[in-house]
Order: C-alpha cells, then structure tokens, then sequence
C-alpha cells in the first residue's frame, strides 16, 4: 500500500513537471519565452515547443488579423463644417518581441492605434472638403491614412491592414 502512495505521488509529480517544460503554440498564435521576466526568445511556428521548468513564462499572442473599433469622433473638414467619422482599423501583431517591449498587450496596442488613427484622420480630413469625402475622395483618404498610420504603428511592432470608415455623418 505504501508504494502505491509513492507511485501515485510520483505520478503527479512528473505530470507538473511534463506540464511545466512542453508547451503548445496554436497556428493562430504566437508565443514569446521569457525568464525571469525578460524576453528570451519568440516562437512563431505552430507546434510542441519546450521551456525551463518554473523559470521561463510564456506569453501568447495572437497572429490574425485584429480589429480596433475606436469611438466616433469630430473632425472639421477644409470648408470648416463638421463632420463625425466612425473608424476601424484591422492589423496584425508583425513583431512580437517589439510589440511586447513597445506595448505590452493588445489593450494598450489598441488604445494607441485608436491615437494614431484620430490623429491621421484629423490631417487627412482637414485637407478636404466636405462635400468630397462624402462623394468621391474617401478611398483616397483612407488609402492614405492607412499607409501613414502604418509607418507609426511600425515602431510596435505592429502592421496595419486597413483603416476603415464604418460611418460618416
């Protein structure tokens, strides 16, 4: 009976130790190791990986295509009449260790992208008058603020697919 005690902790205690050294990245994520709280290396092919027991972390990121859904905002166009635009912008986490040393996690990513992406429109809208961006110039100026939103996000880590006006009033 006493070996069976000792078998069965044994047991358990290999089944920590297994769990602590492999590890898993899905396809749809990517993964940086960390130890001691420093990155150590990133992971971006799916699979089984492994890690020191106990001293190294992992953080999980994800690798799709991620949306920022930012609140409405006021913008005065060339010919100073209003205009309230409702952005979203789709990116993608290209660097992991930048974007985990620049932002940390996809919340802050986001609050800045939402930043970047009201400072681009504001310039962008303020070159242009109203009656334009209704009618013909809006690819034009979204193209625009995409690519230069895109340089910005860059020093994230961080690539822009697309910005997108969901609604102008």
């Amino acid at each position: 009976m006493r070996y069976l005690w000792i078998l069965i902790l044994i047991l358990i205690a290999a089944g920590i130790l297994v769990s602590q050294i492999f590890f898993t990245v899905d396809e749809t994520n990517q993964a940086i190791v960390l130890q001691f709280g420093e990155p150590i290396r990133t992971v971006r092919n799916p699979g089984l990986h492994t890690k020191l027991p106990f001293i190294q972390n992992l953080i999980i990121l994800e690798k799709r295509v991620l949306s920022s859904d930012a609140p409405p905002q006021e913008y005065l166009t060339t010919d100073k009449k209003r205009l309230v635009v409702d952005h979203v912008t789709r990116w993608r986490i290209e660097d992991p260790l930048l974007f985990f040393l620049a932002v940390g996690t996809e919340a802050v990513a986001r609050a800045r992208l939402d930043d970047i992406g009201f400072s681009e429109l504001r310039e962008e809208l303020a070159k242009v008058d109203f009656v334009d961006i209704i009618s013909t110039e809006r690819e034009n100026i979204m193209e625009t603020v995409a690519g230069s939103a895109e340089e910005k996000a860059r020093e994230f880590g961080i690539d822009i697919v697309d910005v997108r006006v969901k609604r102008a009033d």
